[in-house]
């Protein structure tokens, strides 16, 4: 009878501590993270300063530039480190499965950080390019960027 008591209190914390760690992050939408992911989804922040700097007739591409090297300061890795989209472009994902069939089709492994810079200075495939081309690819790139780099981190968390 001790036994089955016991098992009976074992299995009530363990449902009980996982109704905690449910509960102790907040809701993204309808997805319930496990762990604090807040930081993370900050970044889309950025994504928007980003947009914006593009916005309208006379796109900011300057200061667009800044949001993607130094970020916007929405999301951040640490207190004292800032996750910025060109670190994204910059990360070595080299070995993980998603980065390296892209390798693999052609494209070179510094790509999104190589052809953001090129499209925000008007440079090479950029040189010349009208407002439209530019600022269409840049939101594009970044969006693609963000989704490579969610590939890693789904990588990286299975």
């Amino acid at each position: 009878m001790a036994c089955r008591s016991a098992r009976f209190l074992a299995l009530a914390l363990l449902l009980a501590m996982s109704c905690l760690g449910a509960s102790a992050y907040p809701a993204l939408g309808g997805y319930m993270p496990v762990s604090n992911v807040l930081e993370h989804t900050e970044i889309i922040k950025d994504v928007i300063a980003f947009g914006n700097a593009l916005a309208g007739e006379s796109p900011d591409y300057a200061a667009a530039k800044k949001i993607y090297v130094f970020g916007a300061g929405n999301s951040c890795k640490s207190p004292t480190s800032v996750r910025t989209l060109q670190g994204f472009a910059r990360a070595d994902l080299t070995g993980e499965s998603f980065a390296d069939k892209f390798i693999a089709g052609g494209f070179p492994a510094k790509f999104w950080d190589t052809v953001i810079l090129a499209a925000l200075d008007g440079a090479q495939d950029f040189a010349g390019a009208m407002r439209t081309k530019r600022v269409t690819s840049l939101k594009k790139l970044v969006v693609g960027l963000c989704n490579f780099y969610a590939s890693h981190e789904l990588e990286s968390a299975i």
